[in-house]
């Protein structure tokens, strides 16, 4: 025996057709007569259910399609702003190699004009003089060398005084 089950899940009425001769459900000794049609009517019922679902399917597809491109702006836009962090980030990463170098250089200058003070336990020279400098009288001076004294520059030291490189 055969039989067909119109099921609701799929648009049918839940109704069952049988080939053999049931008084309710077959379609046996002229019960195709009263069963035929309406099973018929059963056949375009799931079609139908099958054409709206695959319809409702390609919607779906259709808006995931949509959805992934809104997905892959979203990331580019991700991607653009990861690039433009990092140049950030390289900026920063610049500006603070300048603020150190600075940070240094000030450093410098002050342990610069830190030795020149007279109670400075270090002394700090450079090692090349660019301008003309001169020892008063009855004064030292003191530098640490080696010193270079650069073209058209006059050291002139005063009468009793001294200047010690060591």
């Amino acid at each position: 025996m055969a039989s067909v089950n119109f099921s609701e899940n799929v648009g049918g009425d839940g109704s069952t057709v049988t080939d053999d001769s049931n008084p309710t459900t077959g379609l046996a000794q002229d019960g195709h007569r009263a069963r035929f049609v309406p099973a018929l009517a059963q056949v375009v019922a799931v079609a139908a259910w099958v054409k709206d679902t695959a319809l409702t399917v390609l919607g779906y597809r259709d808006t995931v399609a949509a959805d992934k491109a809104i997905t892959l702006g979203y990331k580019n836009q991700a991607a653009a702003s990861v690039i433009s962090a990092g140049v950030k980030v390289t900026e920063a990463t610049q500006q603070a190699v300048r603020s150190e170098a600075g940070a240094t250089s000030s450093e410098y200058f002050a342990g610069l004009a830190e030795s020149t003070n007279p109670n400075a336990a270090i002394r700090i020279n450079p090692r090349n003089i660019t301008t003309s400098i001169g020892i008063a009288t009855g004064h030292n001076g003191l530098s640490a060398g080696p010193i270079e004294i650069s073209t058209n520059v006059t050291i002139t030291i005063g009468q009793s005084a001294t200047w010690s490189i060591v």
